[in-house]
């Protein structure tokens, strides 16, 4: 069901509400939607026997009109005030917003069953604040005339909150593009298209899936700037335009503009580029990546989808690259969370911006939002230093986690321990895994990953990356792609002192880079402790319980061996 009819059926069906608010980024789109719907509202109420209004009123935010039907078109009769202007605005020919509504009440008193749509788009929440006065009055009539005359008052609104005072008492829909019109905008392009000769091998499904929770306007531009990219290339090259990719990175430069707060992450590799980390990949895969895969079998099941993951563990272990990689597993969009934008000096605006947030989010779930050190944000509450902008911050991020929808919360920190029990229980975070220090067979993918996958670096042969692997027992991942990183710029440094044009890396350069990296793996050691306790008071997961002991014992091991034979390369 379309918004505008799920506005309407609440208010005439269930529960005979008199107001309603529609938020829209789009004001061009709901108004010419609301208006032929709500001009025809007898045609959507054909068979209900509800008192439908008699007439419809419409409020531009300077004139009002009365819409009506001609050949077909939705046309608009200009209404004027006269004598009834009861209010001066001091330009007779603008109506404020205060004498719409004094009109609107005295049409309801006099006439009874008035739809009004009142455009308040664009109007700063000082101007709107002095209405609330009137709408106090209107809908509170003690007299009841008014509740029980069959009427009602749309406003159409940037931002719902402008009108709060009346959100739990009104019905508040938001302007969403259907599938279907988004259908027709993409069938108008692939004929359009076709008469030069181009053709789209993406399908109107997938095309839909994209767009799907954006503006009106925004998925009309966002197809036209692929039609001006593809006329510009001659046939055969616009067959090679990946035009999903074309697609997202429109749909996230609007995001960004909308939100400065939020970097959109597209991951190029999957868990193919995670080195080690066997059990982890197992352990998310099953409970995570193919619940949310597959979410349509998963609650036919009956399962509950999990909607926040925390990984925590020693700094340098790869939770963010993890994250990345896990976002490419599930195909979702993601979005890393900038904390630090959000939060302000003036009063109410962080608060704000992070329910933007939130509302944003929502429009194209599912989605994926990722806070890295969460630390940062989700302390415990209640302590004498914490300040009161950041006690409000957690509160929203804890009630909207409460929320049924598709928004998906991964998090990463070093210090879990400082987190908020509240916003660790279940419901919230549902998975908690630590990230601890790689083992042998883990050291060896990492080397084998940032030489072969991330970037391609030519090995000589002398090169042997299982004795690099060995030799780096109790390195963390970031130490071990350090270690490679300086090994080219030796090999680099070499080849310029030579006068060489061409150089492989050997196992001379990894020689300089390991003597150059200073790692205490007595500290890391009782790093890896702490980590251990944490993970067992954290979870009652006994798979990840097995793990962190098993990890535990392996790395530690491996840890003295290397210390007792004290080898260097």
């Amino acid at each position: 069901m379309d918004w505008v009819l799920r506005l309407l059926e609440e208010c005439y069906i269930y529960r005979y509400s008199t107001i309603g608010i529609v938020e829209t980024g789009d004001l061009r789109h709901s108004i010419i939607i609301l208006l032929k719907k709500c001009v025809n509202i007898r045609d959507a109420f054909k068979d209900s026997d509800v008192p439908l209004p008699e007439r419809v009123i419409f409020y531009s935010g300077t004139q009002l009109y009365e819409p009506y039907v001609e050949e077909g078109r939705i046309k608009l009769r200009k209404i004027s005030l006269g004598e009834e202007n009861i209010f001066q605005s001091g330009d007779d020919n603008i109506v404020t917003p205060l004498q719409a509504l004094s009109y609107y009440r005295k049409l309801v008193y006099e006439e009874g069953r008035i739809l009004m749509i009142f455009s308040l788009y664009g109007f700063p929440r000082d101007s709107i604040v002095t209405l609330y006065p009137m709408i106090s009055e209107i809908i509170a009539d003690p007299s009841l005339q008014y509740q029980r005359s069959g009427s009602m008052l749309i406003f159409i609104v940037d931002d719902r909150e402008k009108l709060a005072p009346f959100i739990g008492n009104s019905i508040h829909v938001h302007d969403e593009v259907s599938d279907d019109e988004i259908r027709s905008i993409v069938t108008r392009f692939r004929a359009k298209m076709s008469k030069y000769g181009y053709s789209i091998d993406v399908s109107d499904d997938k095309i839909i899936e994209l767009l799907r929770g954006l503006e009106y306007k925004d998925v009309e531009n966002i197809i036209a700037k692929i039609g001006q990219k593809m006329k510009s290339l001659k046939p055969e090259e616009a067959k090679k335009l990946n035009i999903i990719h074309e697609i997202i990175s429109e749909r996230n430069r609007i995001i960004i503009q909308q939100l400065p707060c939020l970097e959109p992450i597209e991951p190029k590799h999957g868990f193919e580029a995670v080195g080690g980390y066997s059990d982890v990949k197992e352990i998310v895969r099953r409970t995570f990546i193919n619940i949310w895969k597959h979410r349509d079998l998963a609650r036919s099941l009956g399962a509950e989808l999990p909607k926040g993951m925390l990984l925590f563990g020693i700094r340098g272990t790869g939770k963010t690259w993890f994250v990345k990689c896990m976002a490419k597993e599930l195909d979702l969009p993601m979005y890393r969370f900038i904390i630090e934008s959000v939060k302000s000096k003036w009063y109410g605006e962080s608060e704000r911006a992070l329910r933007h947030v939130f509302k944003m989010l929502r429009k194209i779930q599912p989605v994926i939002l990722f806070i890295d050190e969460i630390d940062k944000l989700m302390t415990e509450r209640g302590g004498q230093q914490e300040h009161e902008v950041s006690r409000a911050l957690k509160n929203i991020i804890l009630e909207e986690m409460s929320e049924k929808d598709d928004i998906i919360l991964i998090c990463t920190t070093n210090f879990p321990e400082q987190l908020d029990k509240a916003f660790l229980r279940a419901g919230r975070i549902d998975i908690k895994l630590p990230f601890l220090l790689p083992d042998y067979d883990a050291r060896r993918q990492i080397l084998e990953i940032h030489t072969r996958v991330v970037r391609k670096v030519p090995l000589d042969r002398d090169v042997n990356l299982d004795e690099l692997a060995r030799k780096t027992s109790g390195w963390t991942g970031a130490e071990i792609e350090q270690l490679v990183k300086e090994a080219i710029i030796y090999a680099l440094d070499e080849a310029v002192r030579r006068g060489i044009k061409r150089m492989k890396v050997g196992m001379r350069h990894f020689e300089e880079a390991y003597n150059n990296i200073v790692v205490d793996r007595k500290t890391r050691a009782a790093e890896l402790d702490r980590f251990v306790n944490i993970a067992k008071s954290l979870t009652s997961h006994r798979e990840v319980i097995r793990y962190v002991e098993k990890q535990k014992n392996m790395v530690t091991s491996e840890i003295s061996i290397v210390e007792d034979k004290t080898i260097f390369l």
